[in-house]
């Protein structure tokens, strides 16, 4: 179960603020310009309509109306996915996560196997707690399992790591492996870094690329 403290919910607090003081503004310029014209007495009312110059510009009021308006958009319709990555912060106890995994590559007109070695790396990021990695199983391109490196639960502590090693001659997991890791923690931690690093080369030609974990929602 993961706790979601967004950014954005303070942002759309902000926004509500700047909504309501900006029409308290707008009322209060309204105020003046229907109150103040019969303080000062009709006579220099008059003279200044004469002189064409307003008592009081109606520009500020647009801008203040426009800037409230724009921030009922903001409010109302939020930020996309992508914007609000670097806004959420993510607590959690524990997860699933599914991690690609690329034995190898299709490369050339012929789409001959270009031979991958890859580094399955798991990252406890809380620098207090410890966390505990249940399962580590590796699958191949039709989805069953190959192998299950992680034997018996896993304690990793603060800032602690582990990996796997998978060959480059080791082809049984081919271009769609993945891997399945079961995570938990006893307190709400920082989410770990669960990623793969694929790094080939051949005919002085390199490649490499990292795969990010991905967390897993239970579907029924």
């Amino acid at each position: 179960m993961s706790y979601y403290i967004t950014a954005y919910m303070e942002t759309k607090i902000l926004g509500y603020i700047i909504i309501i003081l900006g029409l308290i503004t707008a009322v209060v310029f309204v105020f003046l310009r229907l109150k103040v014209p019969a303080i000062i007495g009709f006579s220099e009312v008059k003279e200044s309509r004469r002189r064409s110059i307003p008592m009081f510009k109606v520009r500020p009021i647009i801008s203040i109306i426009k800037m409230t308006v724009l921030s009922v958009i903001l409010v109302h319709f939020p930020l996309p996915s992508y914007a609000q990555t670097d806004m959420n912060k993510t607590l959690s106890q524990g997860e699933r996560v599914y991690v690609s995994i690329y034995s190898n590559v299709l490369a050339g007109p012929k789409g001959s196997p270009f031979l991958l070695s890859a580094m399955f790396s798991i990252r406890n990021t809380d620098p207090k707690n410890e966390i505990t990695i249940d399962t580590a199983d590796y699958y191949d391109s039709d989805g069953k399992k190959v192998e299950s490196y992680i034997k018996s639960p896993l304690m990793l502590k603060p800032l602690a790591s582990t990996f796997v090693n998978i060959k480059e001659y080791d082809n049984r997991g081919g271009p769609g492996a993945n891997f399945l890791v079961k995570w938990k923690s006893r307190k709400l931690v920082n989410q770990p870094i669960i990623e793969g690093v694929m790094i080939g080369l051949r005919s002085g030609q390199g490649v490499s690329f990292i795969c990010p974990g991905q967390v897993l929602v239970d579907t029924k």
